[in-house]
Formats: structure tokens, C-alpha cells, sequence
């Protein structure tokens, strides 16, 4: 990158406070943070629940910062002493946000944008890897799990000129989020993978979900693309504001009957080896490809790729050669399988602890139900779920609606607070396993609660911290 400070003092509307000359002065780097601060760069003072950055301006000054940008004067800094140029702008997260919407057009490259209530970091992994082999490493794709408004930025900043494709992931938690990252992108593609209660506690309904979802239209370059999952919740209200943006409306689904989907499942199976064969229909062909993990949360994700690379007239016979190899570690706490002796029990263990929404959390237990496992003569299949987070008042009953899918499974094991309590009261005494108000009491209970040749799912939200159990089997 190589702004120049004159053309970004105008454009975030910068006032200078200590009388500095910018002529040829340019931004080659933006740094957030002065523990990672190196001479040259440019200091962005962020605030945050805990930091406040605009108190670290004395130490960026110390680092050699060129430029720093505040939005707070503080009275007791004598800004006249400061090499470096100081420059006050009402909010610098919008001003982090202009300057990377300005960094951005002068890419000669196509943004594809993916949002969804879970499955959107998958997703993102699935098509950076496969567009990567197509285009031979010249596709970006968001750097870990940076997808709110400072995360978006920061990833645009990574992008250049060597890059024909930038992948971003964009998460909300409040409406008017994902407006403000859309605007800030401005995508050629824009993906919606899903729609379900994920953030209900922000929300009146999954109906508002939805709206704040769609929000990605909003900055969509003109004759952009549009790509949406036919069987989420509030796909019609989805596709209906989809056409008020865009004729270019690509549609997938899992469903073999949605005939006017584009890109549609045929049939899929799940080897004894645990990958998946998979037959689609496309509006040309049929094509068949293979993944090494059979997650149905994985196949349905997958789809997507198909659907871009129709977009941008790509090569099918890339995707199907990428996603043969695509990386399991990817996927690290998103569905990778883990065989283990533990306690002198072999086990199959599913990791899902990275995080998990309702629809997520369903797609899981169907999961755990049908993998035949290679090789492995599974004696039983155990869940241990952890409660789902930010679901509202409905908590308690979304919950207990699980009971449904938990069919097939001989042993249920519950973690967390009230809301995930009830559905362990409605669970047969035979597959109770019992509840756990936190992760740190059932540890020293595993032993006795597995037995050899176990299938376990380990399914739930962040803040249950169910990387600990994988951690004390370790």
C-alpha cells in the first residue's frame, strides 16, 4: 500500500495538530497496535471495550511513528514536542474504514464478500484454498477470524496488486454492521451461506436476522452478483431484497428437487474412510467431486465454491481438483476428526468447539448419526453440547428442540446455564449422561462416563470453552 497523506488528510476530513509539513509524506503501513509498531508506520488510535488507543500516542511517538491518527486530545500531552505528525478525526474506525474503501478502488480486483449465521469462516477457507488453485496462488482470503470493523480493514490492507480475487468474511452482532463493512468493500459477489438465530439476544426475531444479513447488497458494485442458500430461513424475504440490488442472482441448495437452483446437490455419500463422494447438478452438467471430511455442514458449504466459480467463469474441473485436497486443519474445531487412545479407550472424537448456532448445532447431530467411521467399530455415539449463546429469550426452547435430533445417539452429555438445563430433563434416563454447569467439572468425569470405541461430538458456543476437553484427552 502506498497512500498519500495529503489525498487521506481530505478524504477522513483530518485536521493537523502540530503544524507538520505532508507533502510527499505516504502511508506504506497501518499498524493498530504500538506492541507490533515499527519505524514508519502510521498509528491508528482504536478504542475498545478495554484499551482506549488514543492513550498510546506518547508511545507510538517513542516507536517513530510517521502520522498518527487520534480522535481524543488528551490535555496532558504536549503534541508540539512530536516528531510525528498528529491528526485528529471525529472516529478513527471510520476513518480506518475510508481509507481502506480508498486503498480498495484502486485494485484492479474482484471482492467476494460472505456472510451467514454460521458456516461463514468454512466457507471462506473452502473458496480462498480452491480459487487459489485456479488462478494459480493469486486469491486472498481474510486473515483469521477478522471479519468485524476493524478485522475487514486490516484484510483489505493485505490485499495487492498480485491478487485477482479477495475473499472477505463479514460478521455482525446489531443491525447496521454489515451495511457499514459492504460500504467499505464494495463486492463484486456477495454471499449469504445461511440464516438462523445466532444473535437473537440483539434482535427481536430471526425476521430482523435476516434484514441486517441482506445488509451485504448494500454496497454491491454495480452488475455485481448476488449468491444465496435456498433452503435458509427467510430465503424469499433474502431473495426478494436480493433483486432490488442485482439481476445476477446464482442459487444453491441441498435440496435435489430445487430445480431452479443453479448449482444443486444430485447425492452425496459418506465413506468408510469418513470423506464424502458428492454428484450435483449444475445448469450445464452433472459433475462429481470428493471431499476428505463427509461434514454435512462441509458439503452444503461447498456448493458455494461452485456457484463463484460460475460467477467468474472459472473452471469447474479446478474446484472438484481443489476440493479433493482441501485442508482438514482448516477446519481445526469446525468438524475434524480425532482418533485417540485415551484412558486405554479408543476413541473417535468430532471437534465442533470452535462455536456453534442452532442451524450448525442440528447439521452436527445429524453428522454424528450417519458417519460410518473407516475401519472403527463404533460401539456407541455420545454428544457433548454446550449451551448455544445469544439466542434471546427463546433460549430455553430452541434448546429443547434439539430432543429432535437426538435420535441414533446413545449417550447426551449437557454444559452450560439454564437455558441448556431443560433439555437434559427431557432426555431418556438411558442416554442421560448428565448436565455440567462449566467445562472444568466434567473433565475428571470422563473417564468414567466413556467407554471404548466411542464416537463423541464435542458441539457448542465459544464461551463454553470446550477446547479443554480435547486439551485434558491430550
Amino acid at each position: 500500500m502506498k497512500l498519500e497523506l495529503q489525498t487521506i488528510l481530505s478524504l477522513v476530513n483530518g485536521k493537523i495538530l502540530n503544524d507538520k509539513q505532508i507533502d510527499n509524506v505516504f502511508i506504506l503501513k497501518i499498524c493498530t497496535d504500538t506492541r507490533k509498531l515499527e519505524k514508519g508506520d502510521c498509528f491508528l488510535a482504536l478504542k475498545g471495550e478495554n484499551f482506549n488507543g488514543n492513550s498510546f500516542i506518547s508511545e507510538a511517538e517513542k516507536l517513530n511513528a510517521s502520522v498518527i491518527f487520534i480522535d481524543e486530545i488528551s490535555e496532558n500531552t504536549n503534541l508540539k514536542n512530536f516528531s510525528s505528525i498528529v491528526i485528529l478525526v471525529k472516529d478513527c474506525v471510520k476513518a480506518y474504514a475510508k481509507m481502506a474503501n480508498f486503498y480498495r478502488s484502486s485494485l484492479n480486483v474482484k471482492i467476494i464478500a460472505v456472510t451467514g449465521s454460521v458456516g461463514k469462516t468454512t466457507t471462506k477457507n473452502l473458496l480462498g484454498h480452491c480459487l487459489n488453485v485456479a488462478i494459480n496462488g493469486k486469491a486472498f482470503s481474510s486473515k483469521a477470524n477478522l471479519n468485524n470493523q476493524i478485522g475487514v480493514p486490516q484484510n483489505l490492507f493485505l490485499i495487492n496488486e498480485n491478487h485477482q480475487y479477495g475473499v472477505i468474511e463479514m460478521g455482525m452482532q446489531t443491525k447496521g454492521e454489515i451495511d457499514f463493512l459492504t460500504k467499505t468493500t464494495e463486492p463484486d459477489i456477495a454471499i449469504i451461506n445461511n440464516i438462523s438465530p445466532a444473535h437473537l439476544e440483539y434482535f427481536e426475531n430471526l425476521k430482523g436476522i435476516a434484514e441486517a444479513k441482506c445488509e451485504i447488497f448494500h454496497g454491491l458494485k454495480k452488475n455485481g452478483t448476488i449468491i444465496l442458500n435456498k433452503n435458509m430461513s427467510y430465503f424469499d424475504f433474502a431473495y426478494h431484497k436480493a433483486k432490488e440490488y442485482s439481476q445476477n442472482i446464482i442459487l444453491y441448495s441441498m435440496n435435489s428437487q430445487d430445480i431452479d437452483c443453479d448449482i444443486r446437490i444430485k447425492q452425496y455419500k459418506i465413506n468408510y474412510d469418513n470423506s464424502a463422494d458428492i454428484e450435483i447438478l449444475t445448469n450445464d452438467e452433472i459433475l462429481y467431486y470428493k471431499l476428505p471430511l463427509g461434514l454435512i455442514s462441509l458439503i452444503e458449504n461447498s456448493l458455494v465454491v461452485f456457484a463463484v466459480f460460475k460467477a467468474l467463469s472459472l473452471n469447474y474441473k479446478d474446484a472438484i481438483k481443489a476440493l479433493a485436497h482441501f485442508p482438514i486443519d482448516d477446519i481445526k474445531g469446525r468438524g475434524q476428526i480425532i482418533q485417540k487412545i485415551f484412558f486405554d479407550k479408543k476413541l473417535t472424537i468430532i471437534d465442533e468447539t470452535y462455536n456453534s448456532g442452532v442451524h450448525a448445532m442440528k447439521a452436527a447431530l445429524k453428522n454424528l448419526v450417519s458417519l460410518p467411521f473407516s475401519n472403527e467399530k463404533i460401539k456407541r455415539r455420545v454428544a457433548i453440547l454446550g449451551e448455544m449463546r445469544e439466542l434471546g429469550q427463546n433460549a430455553k426452547n430452541i434448546h429443547c428442540e434439539l430432543i429432535d435430533f437426538l435420535s441414533g445417539i446413545d449417550l447426551v452429555i449437557t454444559i452450560g446455564g439454564e437455558n441448556i438445563r431443560p433439555l437434559n430433563t427431557l432426555l431418556p434416563k438411558e442416554k442421560n449422561g448428565g448436565h455440567f454447569e462449566n467445562v472444568d467439572l466434567i473433565v475428571n468425569h470422563l473417564k468414567s462416563l466413556l467407554k471404548d470405541e466411542d464416537c463423541i461430538l464435542i458441539k457448542g458456543a465459544r464461551g463454553n470453552y470446550l477446547e479443554k476437553i480435547i486439551e485434558f484427552m491430550n
